[in-house]
């Protein structure tokens, strides 16, 4: 983290409408979630998605910046991808250019069904492939940790990457939080957020409220683990 900035407020900032997308300076310790990467720099980026943390590496955003990513599990680079990569599967090189700086390697793949699924839920990416395993380097030096999981479980709804970043924002010492563009949480869906999830298309608000309710509890899980450092939640205006 920044030592030149005020230890005493920490920003927790997300992808939905109630971030000012004018505003790129804090006058505290920021931590940001997914693609706010790709419009200023935060002190803290984390990042629950396989696929999203393929973007972030590819990026060289790293390299200055502290990362932590859910399930973070990098591969050395002696074993080659193709002796771990299924063998009826084809293999994506996502950023092959990073191969000659990188001393790990990060893996994920698509089963036909995966695939079908993605494709049928309109989340799909434009490399996925059905029978397919993607490979992403890691060049020396990245600033990369896996996400301490404090006290929120992943199940099979796994929690936002929002969640994780309030936690660390908490667990950090900071006397106050202010948070912003956490929209999803009053059913305002962030950019993040359509993309992981797309059955609020269809109108469902079974659905759509049931998601909510799961990702409310995440955050009712964490604030009571800290019920001494004020939270201010800032919504659109």
């Amino acid at each position: 983290m920044n030592d030149d900035v005020p230890h005493d407020i920490g920003y927790v900032l997300g992808n939905g409408p109630s971030r000012d997308r004018s505003r790129t300076r804090y006058e505290g310790v920021t931590y940001g979630c997914n693609s706010i990467h790709t419009e200023m720099g935060v002190d803290v980026l984390v990042c629950m998605d396989t696929w999203y943390q393929f973007e972030v590496i590819a990026s060289g955003y790293p390299a200055k910046h502290k990362c932590l990513f859910g399930g973070y599990n990098p591969i050395p680079i002696d074993i080659p991808p193709e002796s771990l990569n299924p063998p009826h599967y084809d293999i994506h090189y996502y950023n092959p250019k990073d191969r000659e700086f990188a001393d790990n390697w990060y893996y994920y793949a698509t089963s036909a069904a995966d695939y079908e699924k993605a494709k049928k839920e309109n989340y799909a990416l434009s490399y996925w492939k059905p029978d397919c395993g993607y490979v992403c380097y890691i060049p020396e030096g990245y600033k990369i940790k896996e996400i301490d999981y404090g006290v929120i479980p992943i199940e099979d709804l796994r929690p936002p990457s929002g969640a994780y970043a309030l936690q660390e924002a908490l667990k950090s010492g900071h006397d106050k939080i202010e948070v912003f563009g956490f929209d999803s949480i009053a059913g305002v869906f962030s950019t993040s957020s359509q993309l992981a999830y797309k059955e609020h298309d269809s109108g469902d608000e079974t659905i759509i409220q049931s998601r909510l309710d799961k990702w409310m509890s995440f955050y009712k899980t964490v604030t009571e683990q800290f019920t001494d450092i004020e939270i201010i939640w800032h919504k659109e205006t």
